[in-house]
């Protein structure tokens, strides 16, 4: 498996975690694999963001499903931990879908490789 491409780190970085934190409190957007695969092959999904950190596994799993309901995805620099922080969560979190259409669009604007089919990347 080729490493994924990762979203730069610094400010990007900075502003993904704010765009995330931000759509939590909107209630715009689900954490964890289970939840985002559930929603994203129930077709509610706009973009999901896949920690830098997660197992080979965990991000075949997220990507596949993300590629087979054209899903449009990126790969942050953002560690498991980072996500679970900002979620108030405990434990690690692999993955978050955004479920707004405008909370997505922060993240398009950024310099950041969205991948939306096996072969395309939009930048």
């Amino acid at each position: 498996m080729t490493t994924p491409n990762i979203a730069p780190q610094g400010a990007v970085r900075e502003k993904i975690l704010g765009a995330i934190g931000l759509a939590l409190k909107a209630r715009k957007c689900v954490t964890g694999t289970e939840m985002c695969v559930e929603r994203i092959r129930t077709g509610r999904g706009t973009l999901l963001i896949v920690a830098s950190d997660v197992s080979p596994n965990t991000y075949k799993r997220l990507t596949d499903t993300a590629y087979a309901h054209k899903i449009p995805f990126i790969t942050a620099d953002v560690s498991k931990r980072s996500l679970a922080d900002i979620a108030g969560k405990k434990s690690d979190t692999a993955a978050v879908l955004f479920i707004d259409e405008g909370f997505a669009n922060i993240i398009r604007k950024l310099d950041v490789e969205i991948h939306t089919t096996n072969t395309e990347v939009l930048k």
